[in-house]
């Protein structure tokens, strides 16, 4: 059995936990312009969030599933505070987009790592929505 995880969009969760949430550069919660007829909050992976996917991934391992199917760990850019300050570290210009766009598919580059350290190697993986992983 292989089972399926939305590592990225968690609606119910982010109305519980609001900072957790993608922020624009307008400093509005993101919303995927190319799907206006839906809103879903997208989640800031340098929010909490991370650590609480983390724990989500170790509770269902306990099931001892074949693999984890993960969708939705998609690189978007996110201007909350917690990633401009990590921008600003790494000396990223956050007014230049193609840094920032980098900058967030180095993020999901850095999840899907900390995925796989928490996986054993004898689950098979699955990452939609980034052709990276």
């Amino acid at each position: 059995i292989t089972l399926y995880l939305n590592g990225g969009l968690n609606h119910q969760l982010l109305v519980k936990n609001p900072g957790w949430m993608k922020i624009n550069k307008e400093g509005k919660v993101y919303v995927n312009p190319e799907e206006d007829m839906n809103f879903f909050r997208s989640v800031c992976f340098n929010s909490e969030y991370r650590e609480y996917l983390f724990e989500e991934i170790r509770e269902v391992l306990e099931i001892d599933p074949d693999g984890l199917f993960f969708d939705c760990l998609i690189p978007r850019s996110c201007y909350c505070p917690r990633c401009i300050e990590k921008m600003r570290a790494e000396g990223i210009d956050i007014n230049d987009d193609d840094a920032v766009s980098d900058y967030s598919v180095k993020v999901i580059e850095e999840i899907i790592s900390q995925i796989r350290d928490i996986v054993p190697e004898d689950k098979r993986l699955f990452f939609n929505s980034f052709s990276n992983g």
